[in-house]
């Protein structure tokens, strides 16, 4: 259950910054409740391939998108369990990419940006 809600306001998050370009100052209730909802997964100890994908996505559209220190923090903490278990497929770490985008909004005050803009240069 918490998987499926997870998903469900992580693709709230994506649909309103994807499609709508609204600032991630607008959507910080989602982060928080994705970013709760995704803990208890975090915690279990073994889950299959999808269930991993799911989860990983979550988490990292979330914590990507995490615009003050107390979410920062704890989008970190999920990413950094999400990273320890190499859930993504693609090389590197997600929590470095959801740092730069927060040290991009901190050195620009443009809370517009998102990693798709990072993944796009």
């Amino acid at each position: 259950e918490s998987m499926i809600l997870s998903m469900h306001q992580a693709l709230i998050i994506f649909f309103y910054h994807r499609v709508y370009n609204i600032s991630a100052m607008v959507i910080q209730d989602q982060v928080k409740k994705t970013l709760e909802f995704v803990q208890p997964c975090l915690e279990m100890e073994r889950f299959d391939a999808d269930f991993s994908v799911s989860i990983s996505w979550s988490t990292f559209i979330a914590a990507a998108e995490a615009a003050t220190p107390d979410l920062q923090e704890l989008g970190l903490r999920c990413l950094e369990a999400v990273d320890d278990r190499g859930m993504f497929i693609e090389h590197g770490k997600p929590s470095a990419i959801a740092k730069a985008v927060w040290e991009h909004r901190r050195r620009t005050n443009d809370f517009s940006y998102g990693w798709p803009d990072m993944m796009a240069v």
